[in-house]
C-alpha cells in the first residue's frame, strides 16, 4: 500500500467515531420529535417552531443565528488562515473526491462553506 491510502485511511478513522456520535444524536433527536417535544435546535437562540410543511413556522419567527465574535481558534490562526495541518486535510479530501469524480475539466476554485467557516460556529 503506498502512503498516501495509508494517510487517507487514518483520516477516515479521526473521522468515524464523530459519525457514530452524529448519528445517535440523530436517532434521539428523531425520537423526541416524534413524542411531539420541542428543544433548541444549536446554533439558535430560539426554540424551533414546528408548524406547516417545511416545520419552521411565519418567517417571523424564524431562527436567528449565534453570531460568534471570532472565528474558531481550533482551525484557524490569529490571521485567519486555516492552521496549515487542517488545510492539508481539507485539500486531500477535496482532491480525492475531486479525482474519483473523472471529470475532463481542471478544478479551478474550492471554497470552504459552513459554520466553521464563518462567525456561527458550535462547540
Amino acid at each position: 500500500m503506498t502512503i498516501e491510502w495509508e494517510e487517507y485511511k487514518s483520516i477516515l478513522n479521526e473521522i468515524e467515531p464523530y459519525q457514530k456520535w452524529a448519528k445517535g444524536q440523530n436517532q434521539k433527536f428523531k425520537k423526541w420529535m416524534m413524542k411531539g417535544k420541542k428543544r433548541p435546535a444549536s446554533p439558535y437562540t430560539k426554540a424551533p417552531v414546528l408548524t406547516g410543511k417545511s416545520g419552521l413556522g411565519p418567517l417571523e419567527e424564524q431562527y436567528v443565528p449565534d453570531i460568534k465574535e471570532d472565528l474558531d481558534r481550533n482551525l484557524w490562526d490569529n490571521e485567519d488562515q486555516l492552521h496549515p495541518e487542517i488545510a492539508k486535510k481539507l485539500l486531500r479530501i477535496a482532491n480525492d473526491f475531486y479525482e474519483k469524480l473523472d471529470l475532463p475539466a481542471p478544478i479551478l476554485d474550492i471554497t470552504f462553506t459552513g459554520s466553521e467557516a464563518n462567525y456561527n460556529w458550535t462547540d
